[in-house]
């Protein structure tokens, strides 16, 4: 079994190039402009799960796709940026994040090639990052359109207390996990 990371839109890899780059490079404190290790950015379609979808009891049919998300390497700096990909108009950046978040999203790669041989046999599983606000959790989802129910979930760094980061869970068991761990916004 393998995983692969669906094509990026067109425009996408020129916006990082441009902005993301120029966004990184003004924060930067060190001179530089390669990639660390020479590696290009990485890039995944984005999902957002609700609240009231975890709770649904089929909240996968309800992630809402949300854009993209790049990490970016240079100059010292782990970047993540998330950039809006509206209908046929070019990718835009909406926001850049620094910090545990990013550095934990870039080693998600990392975790679903050590994965290859644990998942077993099988179609490719399509890499997407899943968020979910309600719960302070992102992740790397590996979908199966034909057969959902093989689909896993690998948290990101920093992770909410009853995962464990880099750690694979069944979606199914995730789901349930994150629904019991909402965290409810405030009354006004």
């Amino acid at each position: 079994m393998s995983t692969y990371v669906p094509e990026p839109p067109p425009g996408l890899r020129d916006e990082i190039a441009g902005t993301v780059t120029d966004l990184i490079a003004a924060r930067a404190t060190q001179p530089g402009d390669d990639q660390a290790g020479g590696a290009p950015p990485q890039s995944w379609p984005a999902y957002h799960l609700g609240a009231d979808a975890l709770r649904s009891g089929d909240a996968l049919s309800q992630a809402i796709p949300i854009g993209w998300l790049s990490v970016v390497h240079r100059a010292g700096l782990t970047a993540l940026a998330e950039l809006d990909v509206p209908g046929d108009a070019s990718p835009e950046v909406r926001q850049v994040s620094y910090g545990d978040l990013a550095r934990g999203v870039a080693r998600l790669s990392e975790a679903a090639r050590g994965l290859d041989d644990e998942l077993g046999g099988g179609a490719p599983l399509e890499q997407r990052l899943l968020r979910v606000p309600a719960c302070l959790f992102m992740g790397l989802w590996l979908h199966d359109d034909a057969d959902p129910s093989r689909d896993v979930v690998i948290p990101s760094e920093p992770t909410p207390p009853a995962f464990e980061a880099g750690r694979p869970y069944p979606m199914a068991e995730a789901l349930e996990t994150l629904a019991a761990t909402v965290v409810e916004a405030p009354e006004p």
